[in-house]
C-alpha cells in the first residue's frame, strides 16, 4: 500500500505525514521504491483500531478541512460593522 493510499484509509488530508514517519523509521516493514513509500496493510489496520480505540476521527466534514486536534473547537471572531465599506477605496472618476 503506498503512503498516499494509506492516508486515504486513515482519514489524513496529505500522504506527507505518513512518509515522515517512514522516513524517521516510525512504521516498520515501510519501504521506498523510487520516490514512492510503500507501507504493510498490517500495520494500517492496526493505526485505525489504535485510533477508533482512542476515539480519534478523522475526515467526518465533506468538503472541509480535517482537525483532530485543538482548531477543532476554536471559534472565528466576529466582526463588527462600522458602516464604512471594507478594503482599498475606491479613485474618484475625474
Amino acid at each position: 500500500m503506498t503512503a498516499a493510499s494509506a492516508a486515504r484509509e486513515l482519514g489524513y488530508t496529505h500522504s506527507g505525514y505518513i512518509a515522515r514517519l517512514c522516513r524517521l523509521e516510525k512504521i516498520p516493514g515501510a519501504y521506498q521504491d523510487g520516490g514512492t513509500w510503500f507501507i504493510p496493510a498490517a500495520w494500517v489496520q492496526t493505526k485505525k483500531d489504535q485510533d477508533a480505540a482512542a476515539g480519534i476521527v478523522r475526515g467526518l466534514k465533506p468538503g472541509g478541512h480535517i482537525t483532530t486536534g485543538a482548531g477543532l473547537n476554536r471559534k472565528r471572531p466576529e466582526y463588527k460593522s462600522t458602516g464604512r465599506p471594507r478594503g482599498r477605496p475606491k479613485k474618484s472618476e475625474k
